[in-house]
């Protein structure tokens, strides 16, 4: 991968870690917690292998900042590291000056029965259902 490619995925990383803060920050104040959960780059991730971003329980969040989108291939990686760790599969991608985009598992019902298929999703989507997903979540609570 050429310097510039990783310094740019990089920079991806971390504008998608201050944005998923924002919303950790504002579901840990409005928890009344003492304190805030910090979403993390995963440093040890070319090493051990891993998703990109750590700190929000039960997501695996694998983020890629490319002028190619390669998404079926993305995808792929994000199932693989959330299998490897239990999580929930989240790939927030996007080309330069364009939206950030979302894949994740999407629940389809029809007759009691329900199917997971993989959607697209903007970014302001995807924050209004960490919101939810985090104040709903027993390791995201008021006892720490």
């Amino acid at each position: 991968m050429a310097i510039n490619s990783r310094s740019k995925g990089q920079r991806g990383e971390r504008e998608v870690r201050d944005i998923l803060q924002k919303v950790v920050d504002e579901v840990a104040n409005e928890k009344k917690m003492l304190w805030s959960p910090e979403v993390k780059r995963n440093l040890m991730q070319s090493m051990e292998g891993g998703h990109d971003l750590v700190g929000i329980p039960g997501l695996a969040v694998e983020v890629k900042f490319c002028e190619h989108p390669q998404v079926d291939k993305w995808w792929e990686q994000t199932l693989q590291q959330a299998t490897r760790v239990k999580g929930i599969p989240v790939l927030i991608y996007r080309k330069t000056r364009a939206p950030w985009q979302v894949v994740m598992l999407g629940h389809l019902s029809a007759h009691h029965e329900y199917m997971s298929c993989r959607v697209s999703i903007p970014l302001s989507a995807f924050l209004d259902w960490l919101h939810l997903y985090l104040t709903d979540h027993p390791k995201f609570n008021t006892e720490k």
